[in-house]
């Protein structure tokens, strides 16, 4: 083979090396270096390092499951604060029959009971009256600001209903349920959206000054999650700090 044919042949070769070692070492960077939400604008749901579904990436271990030895439990345990005492007192002696109640009682043990006490809607009306002054000027008394309806929910019925929704996140139909079968409270979905709409009114100025604070905070923390709605793709976005949470 001429010299010059091989020289070239050679150098054509070195190319196609020199190429193919920039692939890989491109492949290397990505599989060393997979993009995420950290070192990427990819949300974190799309990020190529992330667990697969239902993976646990906990190690296996000998432990048997359930607590561990030196792990601390907690138990219920009674308290000084009670509402009711009922008091357990024999009234008669079983061995000769003798009634004992003007014998003196010595406390042998106690038990304590944690339970709620009966759940009964309360109905309050307000009315209101006039009196006429011997001056004959008549005055009449007001309802109260927070009642201005012939029949409305009160405050702590809207409190209820808010919490169970930005808290506990409870569909309309669940929440309409509970407080009907647990409350005894007749309320329909609609009532309920009318009265989250109400208490989403009054909290707007302090979710604005949260935004507010966070904007000016001199260091956030983000997040972002996503939510499917009627089968497409939200994304709900968290900003925090130490101090406050604006969603």
């Amino acid at each position: 083979m001429d010299l010059q044919i091989l020289i070239q042949t050679l150098l054509q070769k070195i190319e196609q090396l020199e190429a193919r070692v920039k692939t890989l070492e491109t492949e290397n960077a990505l599989l060393k270096n997979k993009k995420n939400s950290n070192n990427s604008h990819i949300p974190p749901s799309q990020g190529q390092n992330r667990p697969k579904k239902n993976q646990n990436l906990r190690l296996p271990t000998d432990n048997k499951a359930g607590g561990q030895p030196g792990h601390e439990g907690t138990t219920l345990e009674c308290s000084s604060e009670v509402d009711e005492v009922i008091k357990h007192s024999p009234d008669t002696c079983s061995n000769c029959g003798n009634h004992l109640s003007n014998h003196a009682a010595v406390l042998v043990s106690t038990r304590q009971l944690l339970d709620i006490p009966p759940i009964v809607l309360k109905r309050i009306e307000h009315q209101v009256y006039k009196k006429q002054c011997s001056c004959g000027h008549t005055m009449q008394g007001n309802f109260p600001q927070h009642v201005a309806c012939s029949v409305q929910y009160g405050p702590n019925v809207e409190t209820l209903v808010s919490y169970l929704h930005a808290r506990q996140y409870m569909p309309y139909s669940r929440m309409q349920e509970f407080l009907k079968d647990v409350m005894g409270l007749p309320i329909s979905t609609g009532g309920i959206y009318n009265i989250l709409q109400r208490m989403a009114k009054k909290a707007t100025p302090m979710y604005q000054q949260i935004k507010l604070k966070i904007e000016q905070a001199a260091y956030i923390g983000a997040d972002e999650t996503g939510v499917n709605i009627n089968g497409k793709n939200h994304w709900a976005w968290t900003w925090q700090n130490a101090k406050l949470t604006y969603i």
